[in-house]
């Protein structure tokens, strides 16, 4: 019996930390500071990457333990048909947990930065995961969704990448 109300007292937790943590997602805005701005004066790491050689590049958040980030991986799959992704493994404390998840779900990423500190979330400004941003050819970020993508973000970032 008390080993019940023990598993019950759990589930709870970790039903209302679930439901707590996806709301956050879907309440919080979207911020428009980031967008207009340049990639290279917030994350000196992804400098590496030389956006000049593709139109566009998407920069996306994740991590293995996010439930939301696994709703949003087969849209990240498709989106990775045509484009290129780079993945940031935010908060993932072990790279081996990264590459275990993207081994069972299957990669969309050209490349995977591991971020365990979250240092490169707070440069890109992001507060939660899943994060999708869209950068054009000379860096500067054109479009950014906290939260589980959805058909109707790819669309709009379809929209973005065939009007410029």
């Amino acid at each position: 019996m008390l080993r019940l109300i023990r598993y019950i007292l759990w589930g709870g937790v970790a039903v209302l930390s679930l439901f707590l943590g996806y709301q956050h997602f879907l309440v919080q805005p979207d911020t428009p500071k980031v967008v207009g701005l340049n990639v290279a004066k917030l994350a000196p790491p992804l400098l590496d990457v030389d956006y000049t050689k593709r139109d566009w590049t998407v920069v996306n958040f994740f991590a293995s333990w996010c439930v939301p980030c696994q709703a949003e991986h087969p849209l990240l799959m498709e989106l990775s048909e045509q484009n290129t992704i780079i993945g940031v493994a935010w908060k993932d404390h072990t790279e081996t947990q990264t590459l275990k998840w993207l081994v069972v779900m299957g990669s969309p990423f050209e490349t995977v930065i591991h971020d365990p500190m979250g240092i490169q979330g707070r440069l890109w400004r992001i507060e939660g995961i899943p994060a999708t941003f869209l950068v054009d050819n000379k860096g500067q970020i054109r479009y950014r969704r906290i939260g589980p993508l959805l058909q109707q973000h790819l669309e709009q970032l379809q929209t973005i990448m065939q009007s410029s």
